[in-house]
């Protein structure tokens, strides 16, 4: 990641935030908000972090596994150091785009080599869209009606997210056990590039194919292990995706089923994932406001979706960020002692 684009990155997330902001206060008493977020009952919060800490544990626990079938086993605190890493950088880059490269960076720095961790994140990556597109399509098979009518026009917007992610893993699974095909689709893209970016574009396309052809070696060896993934993916985002549930709970709110509300929160994950934006910022704030009006009193809507980002994204950045400074500064120190 070049100077210039982290100066941007750092930029454009702060600005998301008080763009975010207004978005909130501007239609909201100040007054009638905290007395919302002061009446809520802190057990079911507490509940609520520890479903997030499940989720970086559910992805520290992939990368482990992958790791480990590769034959570099890493403790637990390492494993979780990994996710904290792809959990912070891809919540400040666009599309997440920052988090894996630094998680690589990362297992290089414990002598893991570049081509094994590569290896582990694109299994992870492959499991966790896996789980993304099963969870919300059984979510709009069982739950559509519920979803049509929270959702409103919005639905075509979601129906074209859930295509588009439908899509985007069909490739990544032709990428790892159909390399031919997608090599044909990248020769014919690359002829309506310009000239002088076609040939860099054509190289890296490569390049992640020979990373998915090593991924294609690692399941077919061991085809439980992609079930394993799968499981853990989907546990991490249930998990993730329970979250406004707790917030609904905490709030004194009963009514509508946990699953429901998982269900409903599954397909606005897909939905704002195509959003370019750092960690969906603004984009996700937007979306709960849309779909929960039909979960969530009016007056207790914009408390609502604070506690379920605060719970669900803040709090994690802000802990992981904290965290790996204070891993940089140890670094550094016993870099000097040296």
């Amino acid at each position: 990641m070049t100077e210039a684009l982290k100066k941007r990155n750092y930029l454009l997330f702060p600005l998301l935030l008080l763009l975010t902001g207004w978005i909130i206060f501007r239609e909201t008493s100040p007054k009638l908000l905290w007395t919302c977020l002061a009446q809520v009952k802190p057990l079911f919060l507490i509940a609520g972090g520890l479903c997030t800490a499940l989720f970086l544990a559910c992805e520290a626990s992939n990368l482990g596994c992958c790791l480990k079938q590769c034959g570099h086993p890493v403790s637990f605190r390492k494993q979780m150091r990994y996710a904290l890493t792809g959990f912070f950088f891809s919540g400040i880059t666009p599309c997440a785009s920052g988090g894996q490269p630094m998680q690589l960076l990362s297992m290089t720095k414990d002598k893991i080599p570049s081509s094994c961790g590569a290896l582990c994140l694109a299994a992870e990556l492959a499991s966790f869209q896996a789980a993304s597109v099963l969870l919300a399509g059984s979510s709009l098979l069982f739950y559509r009606d519920f979803i049509f009518e929270a959702s409103g026009l919005a639905i075509h917007l979601i129906a074209i997210a859930f295509a588009a992610n439908l899509i985007l893993l069909l490739l990544l699974i032709l990428a790892i056990f159909k390399q031919n095909l997608i090599k044909c689709l990248l020769r014919f893209s690359v002829q309506f590039l310009p000239e002088t970016s076609a040939g860099k574009f054509y190289r890296k396309g490569l390049r992640w194919l020979d990373e998915c052809s090593h991924c294609s070696v690692f399941f077919r060896q061991s085809p439980l292990m992609a079930v394993r993934l799968l499981g853990t993916s989907v546990l991490q985002l249930a998990a993730l995706h329970s979250i406004p549930f707790w917030v609904y709970l905490s709030m004194g709110l009963d009514g509508i089923s946990a699953l429901k509300i998982v269900a409903l929160q599954s397909v606005l994950f897909l939905a704002v994932s195509l959003i370019p934006l750092p960690g969906g910022v603004c984009a996700s704030e937007s979306g709960f406001m849309l779909l929960y009006q039909s979960v969530f009193p009016s007056v207790m809507l914009d408390s609502g979706m604070i506690l379920s980002r605060f719970l669900s994204f803040y709090l994690p950045m802000l802990l992981s960020g904290f965290l790996l400074w204070c891993l940089g500064r140890k670094v550094n120190a016993e870099a000097l002692l040296l």
